[in-house]
């Protein structure tokens, strides 16, 4: 297999549902950017906070890899032809080992990459197709079983779980049906039971829900008023010590708030304001204190910054190195539309 790869070898009747399954059957060398000049590293597994970096430029992955306060070091993966885009990367969403999620643009083929270490050529797996109305949505795990798992949504509201170990689909279900009108805005464990859950928004901003997973299935389910049509909601992640992940939102004025456990029951304020100019990549432990943290880009200076949150809440600058424009980072659970 050659390093430049055609690649990579992808689902609530009010807000719960029908159980059916989903379609099983198909619808049917560049300039080099600016990348910090550490030398690589091995391709390890899942080993601290993560990020992966795909230049479109040029075909090339890197992961950046974070412990403690150390500088990232950086793991250079197989280039990529332009045709597939990373969906989804998930640290350790592999049993040991990283996931990263990939879809043709011209086939709508889906792969999964095994990142692993001392790997010479990607293990894969090439996934079942699942028709053309279903996009994937979001990558994590529903059952605790240190396999990161699939959701799908069509357009007329079908949500279906397809459950994975090592790459292959264990099981396939619609879960539910969301109705016309809300869109899936973010993912994260935010009960603290080791199973991912779905956080929805009307698109009216009206009001909003979680769904409490566990596996293929709706646990569990609560409605609450939305943050508002002026809270863009950013990332999931763990702003506290209280078990689960947390939201945190931005209005237009860069105020920045946190819903924790993804309840407006828990909500507080961030000691700083975001700035226009500078976009959140991720919310992860960079330092390994136990609290994510929030890695910003520039993009009019490609400049990244890192906030460092303290238990005591207070917030620590921290300058990594710029990236060049051609380069664009993959970390969450959530699947951008």
């Amino acid at each position: 297999m050659k390093k430049m790869l055609l690649l990579i070898g992808v689902m609530l009747t009010g807000l719960l549902g029908c159980q059916k399954q989903p379609d099983a059957t198909p619808a049917t060398t560049a300039d080099t950017a600016t990348v910090p000049s550490v030398p690589d590293g091995a391709v390890g597994a899942g080993r601290g906070a993560s990020v992966l970096w795909r230049s479109a430029k040029s075909g090339e992955n890197r992961i950046w890899r974070f412990q403690g306060e150390a500088p990232p070091t950086i793991a250079t993966l197989w280039a990529v032809e332009p045709e597939w885009s990373p969906l989804a990367f998930v640290p350790q969403g592999w049993g040991e080992n990283d996931l990263v999620v990939w879809r043709n643009a011209n086939s709508g083929e889906i792969r999964l990459w095994k990142v692993h270490d001392e790997a010479e050529e990607p293990v894969f797996e090439v996934l079942p197709p699942a028709g053309a109305d279903w996009r994937i949505a979001a990558v994590l795990d529903v059952n605790a079983d240190g396999n990161a798992d699939l959701v799908w949504t069509r357009g007329d509201g079908d949500v279906a779980v397809w459950t994975l170990r090592e790459g292959k689909v264990v099981e396939q279900a619609v879960i539910g049906n969301t109705g016309s009108g809300w869109t899936l805005t973010q993912a994260g464990d935010f009960d603290g039971d080791g199973c991912g859950d779905l956080f929805w928004r009307r698109d009216d901003r009206a009001s909003a829900t979680v769904w409490m997973l566990k596996g293929a299935a709706i646990r569990d389910s609560r409605g609450m008023a939305d943050a508002g049509e002026q809270w863009t909601l950013l990332a999931a992640g763990r702003f506290d010590d209280a078990p689960g992940a947390d939201l945190l939102w931005r209005d237009g004025s860069g105020n920045l708030a946190i819903w924790g456990g993804a309840d407006p029951a828990h909500a507080s304020t961030m000691p700083r304001q975001a700035v226009a100019a500078w976009t959140l990549i991720a919310a992860l432990d960079l330092d390994d204190n136990g609290r994510d943290d929030l890695l910003w880009n520039n993009g009019e200076s490609n400049q990244l910054g890192a906030w460092m949150l303290a238990a005591d809440g207070t917030i620590a600058d921290s300058t990594l190195p710029p990236v060049g424009s051609d380069w664009t980072a993959t970390s969450s659970a959530l699947v951008a539309p």
